[in-house]
Order: structure tokens, then sequence, then C-alpha cells
């Protein structure tokens, strides 16, 4: 008689050696694996001992508070979180992932539309006892190469000191209300083998924060803050081994200080992202090496003489890019004459998208950007009336342009 179905699955899975297993249980997802090993003594030993943990709980819904269903949902959450790391006997973790408490990243939106109707209440109320416990078991392991936290709470606390004091950490992406203090009163940190670090949604009270965490991560790669700077604060980033830079800065318009600056030397840089709510001036070293930039400079930026040598500043610093997107203030900036006459030449730029501005403005800074860029391939602009003046300059351009054959507009 043969053997059933299952009979032929237990069979051949108990010729797959035991630190196979483990590797496969581990590529799965937690809640996944943890199903999996329901099914025999073997499977559950192996899930205690699988290298990756991911605890994912995202309700749809933002606001947990008054909803039987979703704080029920967390409970059960918590509990499985709980028990899986207690029953855990892994002593080397490659990978943490914990995200709960809905979609509070700023990242799951559109930048600064975080919804004004979810508030602190709408968190889920864990004690910071419990969060702690959490953060530090994977840190309790041996070479974890990368932890991912993104959840608020009700009743913040800080973040455990052992989070910087991690030598094997490769990757660190933080989205979290804890607070950073703790590292002002940490004498010394160091991410000695960091190369993708990225910070969500925290609040910057320090002048020196990004600078000493920047110089404290040498073998630094990737970049990305979505931060809050309180009372104008400066930013002060040097790396020479950063290759992608991404930055958002957010501050109320009054605390904007004519002291604040904006200092980058990230000379192998090769993409650079901007939004800006914050600086007055700016130093950046230029940037060789460089494939893409966007600038994104809000309104509530200075206008005049000032904000005209700050927005060239940065074109300066990247005018060996192949790819360039300007918006907002950027375009108003450039309308003015003096600072049209002052563009630097794009000797590599292929591709160039600008933003919404007036079409009365826009016809002599495109006409001096088009000058200024003898390899343009490819030129996006927002959409325009069928009538507009703008529209017939752009049709004449492209006709010049095609029958040479070097470029073409994008809408």
């Amino acid at each position: 008689m043969g053997l059933s179905l299952s009979e032929s699955c237990r069979n051949g899975l108990s010729s797959i050696p035991d630190d196979l297993i483990c590797q496969i249980l581990s590529l799965l997802a937690t809640k996944d694996a943890a199903v999996a090993s329901l099914s025999s003594r073997r499977m559950r030993a192996a899930f205690m001992r699988r290298t990756t943990l991911d605890f994912d709980d995202s309700p749809i819904s933002h606001c947990a508070d008054n909803n039987p269903q979703l704080i029920e949902r967390f409970q059960i959450f918590k509990l499985f979180v709980d028990n899986v790391l207690q029953a855990s006997q892994t002593i080397h973790l490659s990978k943490f992932t914990l995200t709960f408490g809905g979609d509070v990243s700023i990242k799951a939106h559109h930048h600064y539309q975080r919804p004004k109707t979810c508030g602190v209440h709408c968190f889920p109320d864990l004690e910071s006892t419990h969060v702690n416990a959490w953060i530090s078991f994977p840190l309790s392991c041996r070479g974890v190469k990368e932890i991912e936290l993104c959840f608020h709470v009700r009743k913040p606390d800080k973040l455990p000191s052992a989070l910087f004091t991690c030598e094997t950490l490769e990757v660190l992406k933080l989205d979290t209300n804890l607070g950073f203090e703790v590292i002002s009163s940490m004498p010394s940190f160091s991410f000695p083998n960091l190369k993708e670090l990225e910070l969500c949604s925290i609040t910057i009270l320090e002048d020196d924060f990004v600078t000493r965490l920047v110089s404290n991560c040498p073998v630094l790669e990737e970049l990305y803050m979505d931060c809050w700077w309180v009372y104008g604060k400066s930013i002060i980033i040097s790396s020479p081994s950063l290759k992608k830079l991404t930055l958002y800065v957010s501050t109320e318009s009054e605390c904007i200080s004519n002291d604040a600056i904006c200092s980058i030397d990230t000379r192998n840089l090769q993409y650079f992202k901007y939004c800006d709510y914050l600086a007055m001036k700016y130093s950046v070293a230029s940037m060789e090496a460089l494939v893409g930039a966007s600038f994104h400079i809000s309104d509530r930026i200075i206008t005049g003489e000032e904000s005209s040598n700050s927005i060239l500043t940065l074109l300066r610093a990247v005018s060996n890019v192949q790819r360039l997107s300007l918006q907002c203030v950027c375009m108003t900036v450039l309308c003015h004459q003096d600072s049209r006459n002052q563009l630097p030449v794009f000797h590599n730029l292929t591709h160039l998208k600008l933003g919404e501005k007036s079409e009365d403005e826009w016809v002599e800074v495109v006409l001096e950007l088009l000058n200024c860029s003898p390899v343009l391939e490819t030129l996006g602009f927002p959409e325009v009336s069928m009538y507009s003046p703008l529209l017939f300059h752009f049709l004449h351009i492209c006709f010049d342009t095609q029958r040479q054959g070097k470029s073409r507009v994008s809408y």
C-alpha cells in the first residue's frame, strides 16, 4: 500500500538537515514560520533557532482608541511576540524587525501629510519596560546585522543605550517616538560596520546630533533622515563614505534662525535628495560623483539676495549631476535676473525636471537652464494650457532641437 501525501512529506522532511530547515524557516515571515512549526517537534525546534525575526502588526486604520477589534488584535500580537521571544533559543540573529501600532510612518504617506486625526491617544498603551525588553532582545544575540523599528507608543520613553553600542549592525531603521536623548549622555558610541541608517519622526534638539552620529559611522553609505529640527538648528554632515543622502528638514517657520547653516561635505555622494524648511545659508562641497539630485525648497525660506545665493550654492555643488529636479522656491529664486546670470554649466545633465511656477516667469528661466545644459535629453515640466505662450515657446525649442536630434520634451 502506498504512502499518503502527508506521510511522504514527513519522510522527505526527515532527510533534510536541521540547519537547512532552520534556514528555510528564517526566510519565511515569523507568523508563517510559526504556523509551519506546528507540524512537528523537529519543526518547532528549528523555529526557535531561526536567524531572522519580523513582527508586523500594521492595521489599516490609524486610530486604535475606542476600537475593540484593534485593541484585541494588538493584545494578541503582544502575546505572540512575548511567547516567541521567551521560547527563542537562537544565539545568532541576523535581522530583527518590529512594526506595530498602525500606519504611523511618515514615509508611508506623502511627505508631511501624516493624518492629523491620529494623535497620541491612537497609539498602543504599552509600558516602556515592555518596549525595552522587545528592543533589547536582538541586542543580546550575537552578530545581529539589521534592526528595523517602526512604532509609536502612547507613553514614549528613551531608546536603550545598548542600541548605540551594537558594533555588528549594518542596517538600522528607526521610525519611532522614543527619545534619542541617550546619545547626549553617552561619552562615546560607534557603529563601525553600519552602512545604512534611516531615521524618521525624531525630534532633534542639539546642533551636533547629526554631526556626531554620522562621524561615528565610518563606513556609512546611505543616510535617510526625516526629522523635526527644533529652534532652527544647523545641519553639519561630513562623510567620505556616503553614497546616498536624503534629508527632509522640518521646523516651525517662527523658529527659523538666520544663523542656521546647512553644511554638507560628502564628496563621493551619488544621490542627493533635499527638502528644506530650515537653513538660510549653505556650505556644500562639490560632488563630483553625483548622478541624481532633487531639491524641494519650501516657501518659508526668506526671499531676496540671500535666498538666491543659497539656491545657487546648491546648484554649483551639484553641477556634475546627470538627473536634476528643482521644485517650489528653487524656480522662484531663479526668476531673478541676477540669479539666472550666475547659473553654473551642467556639463553632464541629461534629465531635468522643473516644479510648478507662474507661466509668465518660466520662459526666461527655462531658456537659461537649457543654455547651461549642453547635453540635455529630457525636460519635464508641469501641464500648461494648450494656448499658453509657454507651450508655444517650447514647441519652437522642440522643433529646433529635434531637427538636430539632441533632445525631447516630456510633460
